[in-house]
């Protein structure tokens, strides 16, 4: 489905900013492991993963070609603790260290009335550790 009807608009979406000097961030939920490929052929710079995707083949495939918001468990940052945060944050970290190509995020909106301690673990371990 994505091939077929998103592909060709996301694509277009991605030259015609491109043409007047602009740029996105795309979002796409679920798992993107199948069209990983495809989203490097957008000519988008960017996507957002949610923490449905493996983020060690999402950098695999993006190779360049575009950057990785997310991916940390949205449910992870309401309910979990700074404890249990950090490790995630440092994955990510360590994974793309030296490689670039990593805003680390949450992997979809975050939601009402997170712990504000939560998202700063995420914040001060990138500030600290990144």
């Amino acid at each position: 489905m994505f091939r077929k009807f998103a592909f060709p608009f996301e694509k277009r979406f991605a030259a015609d900013l491109a043409a007047i000097g602009s740029r996105a961030i795309c979002h796409i939920c679920g798992n993107v492991n199948p069209i990983l490929e495809d989203l490097a052929a957008t000519g988008c710079i960017a996507y957002e993963f949610d923490s449905k995707t493996d983020i060690e083949l999402a950098q695999k495939t993006a190779g360049g070609h575009f950057s990785i918001s997310g991916n940390i468990d949205p449910a992870l940052i309401y309910k979990g603790t700074p404890e249990q945060i950090i490790p995630e944050v440092r994955k990510l970290l360590d994974l793309y260290r030296n490689k670039g190509g990593l805003i680390v995020c949450s992997g979809c909106a975050t939601a009402p009335n997170t712990p504000e301690e939560n998202l700063f673990a995420i914040v001060n371990t990138v500030k600290n550790e990144g």
